[in-house]
């Protein structure tokens, strides 16, 4: 056990000499870099191995994957919430539920063909690296799924107020309103502090106390005809134009939960639609043809980079064209 806990506070400790040259801010979220990838691998990888530990020693069972909805449970892990209370770590939402299954499940060397099941966006980043790390670094390699790998670490772990990051929020009782949670000081010792909680953060963090039932499906099967809803998403041209967010706008359709999670201005995660208009900017993409997206809040959804970027799309002179055409007709 110890030698886990070692091992979390070495990778903290890495994090914290990241943030030397990465500003840990709400644009950063989606840098990605080798060395961003390996600490995500390394710390997935301890957090299977700590799940299987944990469950054998829990049960006296060998688990038979790592990842298996039983083993979530036995550990009584899936509606835990994390809070960030780190001073550097400047992202909009600090509240992450690493075991409630937030992403649809994705391999991105295999087509959509339909029968989507939902999972862990730390388990998507890990398996995507593991098995091909080099094509998977702009999509799984960022500081967003480094947060949330280590957010399910620490809580697997019961590192509790060892980490100088995280903690686990606490209700305040006694009529009181809020959160507090149980820091770790500079002498080593436990100190309760209240937390800075965004009212959207509250109703995450009262969402993991009163879960509805929807929220507790696992793997939910999804097929070409619940694909109803429409939402707008942009297609960047560009690496630049994806972190700012600009774009060829598509209609793109989507399942109903995926439009209620656009609609209340979810700030991260990736999801799956169907195109329902041919794309200028990349010709592969016609009526009807799968496509990658990330959710930015109340900003329009842009498509996956690391999606877009294996894509045949128009030269720049092209583009240009396209925008000058596009603009006359506008004057006319």
């Amino acid at each position: 056990m110890e030698e886990y806990k070692q091992i979390y506070i070495s990778l903290e400790n890495e994090i914290r000499e990241l943030a030397y040259s990465i500003t840990l801010s709400e644009k950063q979220k989606k840098v990605y870099s080798p060395r961003i990838a390996d600490l995500v691998v390394r710390a997935a990888g301890l957090l299977e191995s700590a799940l299987k530990y944990f469950y054998e020693k829990k049960t006296g069972e060998k688990p038979t994957h790592y990842d298996n909805p039983k083993v979530i449970s036995k550990l009584k892990l899936k509606d835990k919430a994390i809070y960030i209370h780190w001073n550097l770590y400047q992202f909009d939402n600090r509240i992450f539920i690493p075991f409630r299954k937030n992403e649809e499940k994705c391999n991105i060397n295999v087509a959509v063909n339909g029968n989507l099941k939902m999972n862990y966006g730390w388990n998507n980043a890990y398996q995507n690296l593991r098995h091909d790390f080099i094509d998977s670094i702009p999509i799984f390699g960022n500081l967003y799924y480094l947060f949330e790998t280590m957010t399910a670490l620490y809580l697997v772990l019961d590192i509790g107020y060892s980490s100088s990051m995280f903690c686990i929020p606490v209700e305040k009782e006694d009529g009181e309103s809020g959160w507090y949670g149980w820091i770790g000081n500079e002498y080593g010792n436990a100190i309760t502090r209240t937390l800075s909680i965004s009212e959207s953060e509250s109703k995450q963090l009262m969402s993991v106390k009163y879960p509805l039932k929807k929220d507790q499906k696992e793997g939910t099967l999804v097929d070409n005809t619940e694909y109803t809803e429409y939402i707008k998403v942009n297609f960047p041209f560009s690496k630049e134009d994806y972190f700012n967010g600009n774009g060829e706008g598509c209609w793109v359709l989507v399942t109903k939960d995926t439009k209620e999670k656009h609609d209340s201005d979810v700030l991260e995660g990736m999801y799956r639609g169907v195109l329902s208009n041919d794309s200028y900017y990349y010709p592969e993409l016609k009526v009807g043809s799968r496509v990658l997206f990330n959710m930015r809040g109340s900003k329009r959804p842009v498509a996956d980079w690391g999606f877009l970027a294996g894509l045949e799309k128009i030269s720049e002179q092209n583009k240009m064209e396209l925008i000058g055409a596009v603009l006359k007709k506008d004057n006319e």
